[in-house]
């Protein structure tokens, strides 16, 4: 699941690279900025603070338009306003500085540059805590308030979701645990558990991405979507575009 999670942001994130210079920062092990090399960008750069995952990513991973470089995201080596697009996937909620980070990342970008940012959402993964439950973050935000982060710096910002999380299939899922006994004693309640069961149980909507030289399977739940967050829907991770203007 967790690399349908990250395939499916690089996925997002390369409709906007085309012909374009881009940093993917924490880009970890590197296939997330070899699929972006892949997907028609101008040059890649991945960059990263562990040692080992570069020093693996620079063994392993080998495109002519792909560089990786140890860095620090809250004091990024690029002059200023000289990348076109910045990804960062599940890096800010890491961050006691985010807001560093941030300021780094619209000095560093063009006028009309794009910096692609997903976090945690906290209404889920923490809610009602004063820290993350996840003893490696730091901050984690509520929709809205990533939404007012963002547009602290940038001025043109739009949200998406990715993974959404429904409360109905949550009930759904629960009705064959707790109750499952219970349809088993009524007329037609086998009939009823194995609806339930197709409904929370479908099989995952597939679709072949990428480029000929590096073709993924992308798991359509994972997708990233226009932003929604409602009491029976609100996703896993928030996804943010912002543009420097």
């Amino acid at each position: 699941m967790l690399w349908q999670e990250h395939i499916n942001r690089y996925a997002f994130a390369a409709e906007f690279v085309k012909d374009k210079n881009i940093l993917d920062v924490a880009c970890g092990t590197g296939y997330g900025s070899a699929y972006l090399a892949e997907s028609g960008a101008k040059e890649v750069v991945g960059g990263d603070i562990s040692k080992e995952a570069i020093t693996y990513a620079r063994k392993n991973v080998c495109n002519d338009k792909l560089n990786f470089a140890l860095l620090d995201a809250r004091q990024l080596p690029f002059p200023t306003g000289t990348l076109d697009v910045i990804t960062s996937f599940e890096t800010i909620e890491h961050l006691e500085k985010y807001m560093t980070f941030l300021a780094e990342c619209k000095r560093i970008l063009k006028s009309g540059g794009i910096l692609i940012c997903s976090t945690p959402n906290k209404k889920l993964t923490s809610p009602h805590t004063p820290k993350p439950l996840n003893p490696f973050h730091v901050r984690e935000f509520y929709p809205m308030e990533y939404y007012k982060l963002i547009t602290s710096y940038f001025s043109d910002v739009s949200l998406y979701g990715q993974h959404y999380f429904s409360l109905i299939r949550r009930i759904k899922s629960k009705a064959l645990g707790v109750g499952g006994k219970v349809l088993s004693l009524v007329p037609e309640g086998n009939k009823i558990k194995t609806l339930i069961h197709k409904s929370t149980n479908s099989s995952p909507n597939m679709s072949k991405i990428g480029t000929e030289n590096s073709r993924v399977m992308l798991n359509r739940n994972y997708c990233i979507a226009p932003f929604q967050d409602g009491l029976f829907k609100t996703p896993l991770y928030i996804v943010a575009v912002a543009k420097k203007t």
